[in-house]
């Protein structure tokens, strides 16, 4: 859906954390071209062949100039298009959103209330590591920024533990004594 080339996706969980790894993101969406129908062209041009406010609002709204546009005949009759070229976009700034929404809405047959925005997840969410490679995505979820931190086991190694990328999210919580595999 984010226009991300990416290869194999792993997910890993221990009573005390859930995680997706996706191999190989690419740095930056693929551009697109979409081809977008505005008005009929009855509503989009007058009398004269002048561009209405129909058509001046769709194109403002595209964001292309009324010379981009063209008439196309549809089994409705005859409307007017445009090719919008929608450039891509670097992935740390696509990922977060998209990420955020998958994480809060994940159900559980029981899960718990907390926070005072009626937040439900299994257990309460301390906090979110997300990483592109070794850069934080931002992601702000159940009131929390993601960040590189995360723990060792809570009995073994409880201190707090930095990842520094992706790639060593398994082994740095192994040697912190959590078998996140």
């Amino acid at each position: 859906e984010l226009r991300l080339a990416h290869g194999a996706i792993d997910v890993y969980g221990t009573p005390r954390r859930l995680a997706l790894v996706v191999r190989d993101v690419a740095d930056r969406q693929s551009d697109l071209d979409e081809e977008v129908m505005g008005p009929s062209a009855k509503a989009a041009f007058d009398a004269e062949g002048k561009p209405t406010k129909a058509l001046l609002g769709f194109c403002a709204g595209k964001g292309v100039d009324v010379s981009a546009v063209r008439r196309v005949d549809t089994p409705k009759g005859e409307y007017v298009a445009v090719t919008v070229h929608r450039k891509g976009q670097p992935a740390a700034e696509v990922l977060g959103a998209p990420l955020a929404t998958l994480a809060t809405k994940l159900q559980f047959p029981k899960s718990m209330r907390w926070l005072d925005d009626d937040t439900r997840f299994a257990r309460p969410v301390r906090w979110l590591v997300c990483l592109l490679g070794a850069d934080v995505v931002p992601l702000r979820a159940f009131q929390l920024t993601a960040g590189r931190e995360s723990f060792g086991h809570r009995f073994l190694s409880p201190a707090r533990v930095e990842i520094r990328d992706a790639a060593s999210y398994l082994a740095t919580l192994e040697g912190v004594n959590v078998l996140a595999d």
